[in-house]
């Protein structure tokens, strides 16, 4: 007697399935990963951006900066040495764990710029080091 049943086994059927979950958890992982990748390379360039128009404030008038800087952050940032930022790396005015931590100061001639970035609590590293480093000499003789 020939069989006549069209179709596939239990077994087929649970192999497939399984084979099929495989694979749509390794899609899934490697989109997820690919998000997170962008993401980091979203917030880094937003913080560098950030490091840009501060060191442009301090560049164009070293002498004025702090003031400068209350403008552009429409704050009064006498009292800290943080700009604070959200997820994305947008200016906010209340603390958050995204931050530029500032060092400014004028010694012997030389004013003197410190900028070191924080994402999630964490100091970021664009280069072998921890932060962006700007002196300015009075008088001229300035090396980048």
């Amino acid at each position: 007697m020939k069989s006549t049943s069209k179709g596939f086994t239990l077994t087929e059927v649970l192999v497939s399935v399984a084979i099929a979950g495989i694979l749509v958890v390794a899609v899934a992982t490697f989109f997820i990963r690919y998000q997170r990748l962008n993401n980091r390379f979203l917030v880094k360039e937003n913080m560098l951006t950030e490091i840009e128009n501060v060191y442009e404030l301090y560049t164009g008038s070293p002498a004025s900066f702090p003031e400068n800087l209350n403008k552009y952050f429409d704050l009064d940032l006498a009292s800290s040495d943080k700009l604070y930022y959200d997820s994305n790396f947008q200016k906010r005015a209340t603390a958050s764990k995204n931050y530029l931590e500032l060092e400014y100061g004028y010694n012997e001639g030389k004013y003197r710029l410190k900028i070191t970035p924080y994402y999630q609590g964490e100091i970021v590293t664009f280069t072998d080091k921890t932060y962006f480093l700007r002196e300015i000499r009075v008088g001229g003789q300035n090396e980048e």
